[in-house]
Formats: C-alpha cells, sequence, structure tokens
C-alpha cells in the first residue's frame, strides 16, 4: 500500500514538474521615475496616464517618465523521450551507487533487545592463589 501511494506521489509532481517547465508566460513591470509602479504576470498592464490633463508645448516635448519592461519565459516546446540507452556505463554505475547510498540514510538501525537490562553485572573478584601463582601442593 505504502508503495502504491508512494508512486502515486511521485508520478503527480512529475506531471506538475512538466507542466510547469513546458508552460510560457511574460512578466510586465511598470517604471516610473526608476522606482516600481505595478507588475503585471498574466494581463497587459492599462496604459499610463499622466496626471496633466492640460497640454501645453513644454508637455508634448517632453518625454513619457513611465517606462515598460517586459520578460518573456519561454517553455520548452519540444519533450524528447529518453531512454536509459542513452546513458552510458559510468553514468548509469555513478546513478546507481548514488541512489543506494543516498536512500541507505533513511533506513532506521534495528535497537538490539537487552535481555539483561534489570540485571546489573557481578563484582569481579580475583582469584589470589591465581594471580600470585601460590598453590598448596
Amino acid at each position: 500500500m505504502p508503495k502504491l501511494l508512494l508512486h502515486k506521489i511521485f508520478a503527480l509532481g512529475l506531471i506538475v514538474l512538466m507542466l510547469i517547465s513546458t508552460t510560457s508566460f511574460t512578466v510586465q513591470k511598470r517604471y516610473c521615475h526608476d522606482d516600481l509602479v505595478g507588475v503585471s504576470y498574466f494581463s497587459k498592464m492599462k496604459a499610463c496616464y499622466k496626471k496633466e490633463l492640460i497640454i501645453t508645448k513644454s508637455s508634448i516635448n517632453s518625454k513619457n517618465c513611465c517606462t515598460d519592461d517586459v520578460d518573456v519565459i519561454k517553455g520548452k516546446e519540444s519533450i524528447k523521450n529518453s531512454s536509459l540507452e542513452d546513458f552510458n556505463l559510468t553514468s548509469k554505475i555513478f546513478f546507481t551507487s548514488f541512489t543506494l547510498t543516498y536512500l541507505s540514510l533513511f533506513e532506521s538501525f534495528e535497537a538490539r533487545e537487552s535481555f539483561f537490562i534489570d540485571y546489573s553485572p557481578p563484582k569481579l573478584t580475583f582469584n589470589r592463589q591465581v594471580l600470585d601463582q601460590v598453590f598448596i601442593i
């Protein structure tokens, strides 16, 4: 059961990753006097209106104070299906050893069962006759 659930989560993650990598979008930024005034991600920004309503000769000749910056982030248009045969032997060995080493980090060690938790070790007493090599014959 957990293996099937993990497989489905992994497949869903790959689907989301594929969707994000193939989607393209634009980011529009408006600067007025070098200050960021507005940002638009998916829709176009409204035109920049000047606060002056009276048109004079000086306002006609002056340049616009607002500048628009458009960043286009393109997604991948073609997706290549690669197989395991595309990799050389050293890449396969490295990938296998890296994966096994990485997965072994998360394995838990089994705790040893201690049968003598409630018992203390005996006091060590030394046999003086054996230590001094003195025997009665």
